[in-house]
């Protein structure tokens, strides 16, 4: 059961959706998904745009990731791999 201050809270932040224009709607919505996300994940959407360059190495090691891909390997190993 709610107390009377969060139900309170709630009824502003209805009556504040309510006097939004329609095409607002998507932004609060997606900023209240935003807010759901569990830590780890809001953390890796709100991190800053990676904008270091590659190095040769690095993009020699990506192509060659992608021209020669590997077989990965099952949970079940994985798990193994990790003790579990």
């Amino acid at each position: 059961m709610r107390t009377i201050e969060e139900m309170t809270t709630k009824q502003r932040i209805i009556e504040k959706l309510d006097a939004l224009p329609a095409h607002e709607l998507e932004t609060v919505l997606d900023y209240v998904q935003f807010l759901m996300l569990d830590p780890v994940s809001k953390s890796m959407l709100s991190a800053p745009i990676e904008d270091e360059r590659l190095s040769d190495r690095e993009r020699d090691l990506i192509q060659d990731a992608v021209d020669n891909p590997r077989p990965g390997i099952s949970d079940e190993e994985f798990r193994k791999e990790l003790g579990m």
